[in-house]
C-alpha cells in the first residue's frame, strides 16, 4: 500500500489453502483506491499481525492466522445487508454495476478495463469483449439513443 500516492500494489493472491502467487492476469499492478477507504485500510494495516512491509494486508484474522473461503462471502453479506442492498447482491454484481456506472458517466472504457485489471484486446474509448458483458444499460440509460433515432426519421439529427 501506498499512502502517499493512494494506491494498492496488487502483486500477490491467493491460489489455493496454502499456496500464495501472481494475481490470476499474471503481473502485478497498481490501482488507485477512492479517498474514503484509505484511513480504514490504514488502521487494518496498523491493527494486522504482520511481519513485514509486503506481508498480505487483507487476507489474515488479527491473530495472523488466514481467513477462510467464507470469511468473505458471509463478511459481505453481512455488509450488504447492514447497507440496506438488494437481495442477493455479491461483490461480483457490484464489480458489474461500478463498470456500468463508470461508463454512463463519462469515464474512458480503457481506464475502467485498466482499473479492473480486464486486458481484453479493445483499444481507446471501445468496450473490450469483457467489458460489454459487464456493462448493463437500462431503459433510462438508453433514452438518448431513442432521441437520436426520433431526431433521425424526424430530419433533425443530432448526430
Amino acid at each position: 500500500i501506498d499512502f502517499a500516492a493512494g494506491s494498492i500494489d496488487v502483486s500477490r493472491a491467493w491460489k489455493s489453502r496454502v499456496e500464495v502467487g501472481l494475481p490470476k492476469w499474471n503481473r502485478t499492478r497498481g490501482i488507485p483506491v477512492v479517498d474514503a477507504v484509505v484511513e480504514p485500510i490504514a488502521q487494518l494495516r496498523e491493527d494486522g499481525i504482520r511481519t513485514g512491509e509486503s506481508d498480505l494486508v487483507f487476507c489474515h484474522e488479527h491473530d495472523g492466522s488466514r481467513l477462510g473461503e467464507t470469511w468473505w462471502r458471509k463478511t459481505f453479506v453481512r455488509v450488504a445487508n447492514e447497507a440496506k442492498l438488494a437481495v442477493g447482491v455479491t461483490a461480483h454484481s457490484l464489480r458489474h454495476s461500478l463498470n456500468t456506472h463508470l461508463i454512463a458517466g463519462g469515464s474512458d472504457p480503457a481506464k475502467v478495463r485498466a482499473y479492473f485489471g480486464w486486458s481484453d484486446g479493445a483499444v481507446g474509448g471501445v468496450l473490450s469483449a469483457v467489458q460489454a458483458g459487464y456493462t448493463h444499460w437500462s431503459v433510462e440509460d438508453l433514452r438518448s439513443v431513442a432521441t437520436s433515432i426520433d431526431a433521425i426519421f424526424g430530419g433533425e439529427s443530432t448526430i
